[in-house]
């Protein structure tokens, strides 16, 4: 009897042991192995993580003018699951009061079906903070939930496209939004609250608090009239021409700022997005781009032959193979000067230049002017142009005559709008502003290459002041007293339906800057498929002539009061 007593004394024990063991060791799993996972879960019950949000960095033009903002709105979730009978009845009528447009039937059908949704997502903000109040005091905050966020705001449709857009996640899509979204946005904060059984929230002491960081604000170097001013001008000359879009860039040759960036129709019909495209979009420039043709000759060693050369264009066309360059309207212009080429715009005397030339060096001035390549102004998904040469060093005695006068390569009107800045600037290839200040950092232009000679630069300013005198850039004057320097180009658009290029559509530019001795505006202008004129000089000449008109006298008048 005592003997088996003691055995069962015995198994008792190690049974004893084995529990205790196996308690011991959950407790070494729960407590020391895997505190942290079980922490997590035990935190979801009494902990709530509230995301702070930043304030997104506010974007002003030169003169501090907000062009982007934020205004506070609030969500209202609605969680149905969490409200019984007469709750969904006290709740649709509080609703009804803020939302009157909605039916009680409506409402109420909603929060039958005890799922989550959104009731809106744009909430006015004090209209939400008298609701907050009243949800408050029916005790139905657990399941309408108002959470405030920010709504962004442009005040101005003017700058709509360059500035581009957020959406309702506050994810930026394009423009100067996307280009600089990581200084913008900010960074998140959070704020750890204890939950109680009846989900009410109260911050604690020993919870961490985290304060969001606001996003930096960034000054542009447009000035909002001028912007206004040139989208008032390009949307009546687009709707009067029946254009396709029309396009403008202004810079001030002295401070080397971009002051206006305009786009008509500032939606891209093709793709439904705002974009801004003159920095964004390509085209085949034409004529405005014998500017390169006649720099590069101008450095070349042989300028002195091609300036003293006469260039017989009395047949009104070039024979190259099988093909034939022809001249506008395939007029004939008899035998001209090398001057008088460029002032007429012509194409058969500019290829036979690019043939005389060779291409080596006309296409080392390509690369000069940054053609090919990015400007990096500060727009997301800016175009860098095309020039085949750069891809494939086979090119041919007529691709060589197209390139020359325009055709065969593409650019953006940015790009254009740069060759004829490093004009103004003495030969030099320089990189203005768009982006004058993000925080407290400042940003300034930049010298990159002298490209040509002054004394080059001197000639082509001439020419391009004659094109304007009695070439095809007449009308683009708007004072017998300011000395205009510009130049004209119409290109034929490539028809894919046809595989030829159309006789019909057309892209008209105009490039123009003065006065001629001291540059102060540059401004460079373009419609795309207008149906009433056929040529630039008709077309935008009439259009550089009125903003010129306007900017130039508009800011002299303004400096003459600051002076008083």
């Amino acid at each position: 009897m005592v003997k088996n007593d003691y055995w069962k004394f015995k198994l008792a024990r190690v049974y004893f042991s084995l529990v205790f063991l196996f308690i011991l060791g959950l407790l070494i799993k729960y407590q020391i192995l895997e505190h942290r996972k079980y922490n997590l879960v035990a935190a979801t019950y009494h902990l709530k993580k509230i995301i702070l949000l930043p304030k997104r960095g506010e974007i002003f033009d030169k003169k501090a003018r907000v062009l982007a903002t934020n205004v506070p709105i609030f969500e209202l979730e609605v969680h149905p699951s969490y409200l019984n009978a007469e709750q969904k009845v006290k709740a649709c009528s509080l609703l009804l009061k803020v939302f009157p447009q909605h039916s009680f039937e409506t409402i109420y059908n909603l929060l039958k079906k005890d799922r989550f949704f959104y009731l809106t997502k744009n909430l006015d903000y004090p209209l939400g903070k008298i609701l907050e109040k009243e949800i408050n005091e029916k005790n139905l905050k657990n399941a309408l939930v108002l959470k405030e966020n920010f709504c962004r705001l442009y005040p101005f449709k003017e700058v709509s496209n360059l500035l581009g857009r957020i959406n309702r996640q506050n994810i930026s899509l394009w423009g100067i939004e996307k280009k600089f979204d990581n200084f913008l946005k900010g960074k998140e904060g959070y704020w750890y609250l204890q939950k109680d059984a009846c989900a009410n929230l109260y911050p604690y002491p020993n919870y961490p608090k985290v304060e969001p960081i606001n996003g930096e604000n960034i000054f542009l170097t447009i000035d909002l009239d001028i912007q206004r001013m040139v989208y008032e001008e390009l949307k009546k000359a687009v709707e009067k021409e029946n254009a396709k879009r029309g396009s403008c860039i202004i810079i001030d040759c002295e401070s080397l700022e971009i002051l206006s960036i305009v786009d008509y129709p500032d939606i891209n019909p093709e793709f439904f997005y705002l974009t801004p495209a003159s920095i964004c979009e390509e085209f085949e420039p034409g004529s405005i781009f014998k500017l390169v043709i006649l720099a590069t000759i101008l450095e070349s060693s042989q300028r002195e032959i091609f300036l003293k050369q006469q260039y017989d264009l009395r047949t009104g066309y070039l024979q190259i193979g099988k093909k034939r360059i022809y001249d506008a309207e395939k007029k004939k212009l008899g035998i001209i000067d090398f001057y008088d080429i460029f002032v007429y715009s012509s194409n058969i005397g500019v290829s036979q230049l690019a043939l005389q030339l060779g291409k080596e060096e006309f296409y080392k001035m390509i690369k000069k002017f940054r053609f090919g390549e990015k400007i990096e102004i500060g727009i997301f998904n800016e175009a860098k142009g095309f020039i085949p040469y750069f891809k494939n060093k086979k090119v041919t005695n007529i691709d060589l005559c197209n390139n020359a006068f325009g055709q065969g390569i593409r650019v953006s009107l940015l790009q254009i709008a740069l060759a004829y800045l490093a004009i103004t600037q003495n030969g030099y290839y320089v990189k203005p502003i768009l982006i004058k200040k993000i925080g407290e950092k400042v940003f300034k232009p930049e010298t990159l290459e002298k490209i040509m000679d002054e004394k080059n630069v001197l000639i082509i300013k001439e020419i391009l002041h004659n094109v304007c005198l009695k070439g095809t850039g007449k009308l683009a004057n708007f004072s017998e007293n300011i000395e205009i320097c510009g130049k004209t180009g119409t290109a034929q658009k490539f028809d894919n339906q046809l595989g030829c290029y159309s006789s019909k559509k057309s892209i008209v530019s105009f490039v123009g800057f003065f006065p001629k001795e001291k540059p102060k505006y540059l401004i460079a202008i373009l419609l795309d498929e207008p149906q009433k004129s056929r040529f630039a000089s008709e077309g935008v000449c009439p259009i550089f002539r009125s903003i010129a008109y306007k900017l130039y006298y508009s800011k002299n008048i303004l400096a003459k009061a600051e002076k008083r």
